[in-house]
């Protein structure tokens, strides 16, 4: 097991450095896997772990421990609304999740930590961000230790993804645009030529069904129907730069593709 002791209660993702660029996904691996020991937050307030999961220096999600009579719990909670979290029950697809009950913007509890091997009570859990009226999907791998001569358990922190396209259907494991995801299972597949484009931009896929254009903030610019192989989107009124475009088939699967307007 990948360990590394801290002893500090609040946990910032800030000190890696990292920024969330717009248009792709950051993904951390924590090689060690970094732990925070967790003591009852009724009587230690500051004891908790807090995740920045899109690097901006404000904490996201927080975990921490509490204790009732039935035993030591563990509660997993965003910060305000604009943050929603799902346990991994249903299916691994984020971006394809919206109904709203799957959703929580308050707590996930965990069993306590009594009743399992302590050493193998994991987790894995799906982050919704809205932003205007676009999400932004995200997950994390976290999971319950003990780390002797420790009277607590610790909390570690083991992977984190975050997607700044809007809408993308990410994945769990998926680490990359191009890695960590299986088309044939999950999504539509579809290519767009020619990109980058002075205008009209052809989308070439099976049973596609529409098509939805949108600008690095988020906002869709663009949209349209149809049925068939073929797509056609025309860019010529946008401004130069980036989009992505969301493509969904007759079978509601979906991907998103990068498009730049010259």
């Amino acid at each position: 097991m990948k360990t590394k002791l801290i002893t500090l209660a609040v946990l910032l993702l800030s000190a890696f450095a990292l920024k969330a660029q717009q248009g792709e996904i950051t993904y951390v691996d924590f090689e060690p896997d970094t732990l925070v020991e967790l003591k009852d937050i009724d009587h230690y307030p500051d004891s908790k772990m807090n995740i920045d999961l899109d690097f901006d220096n404000i904490p996201d999600i927080k975990i921490y421990q509490y204790t009732t009579s039935t035993g030591c719990w563990f509660n997993i909670r965003s910060y305000d609304t604009e943050w929603e979290l799902h346990e991994y029950e249903v299916a691994d697809t984020l971006g394809l999740m919206n109904d709203p009950e799957l959703w929580w913007s308050g707590a996930i509890f965990w069993l306590p930590y009594f009743y399992h091997d302590i050493d193998t009570m994991s987790d894995r859990f799906a982050v919704r961000h809205k932003i205007g009226n676009s999400y932004y999907y995200g997950w994390l791998r976290v999971y319950i230790t003990s780390c002797p001569p420790s009277l607590y358990p610790w909390t570690a922190l083991d992977r984190i993804a975050y997607c700044t396209i809007p809408n993308y259907p990410l994945v769990w494991g998926q680490t990359s645009l191009t890695e960590g995801i299986d088309e044939a299972e999950s999504t539509a597949s579809a290519i767009i030529y020619p990109n980058p484009t002075t205008g009209m931009a052809t989308i070439i896929g099976e049973n596609l069904r529409q098509a939805e254009v949108f600008n690095m903030l988020g906002q869709q610019v663009f949209s349209i129907k149809g049925e068939g192989n073929e797509l056609r989107i025309d860019m010529a009124e946008l401004p130069a730069g980036v989009y992505f475009v969301n493509v969904t088939n007759d079978e509601g699967r979906k991907c998103v593709r990068k498009v730049v307007r010259e």
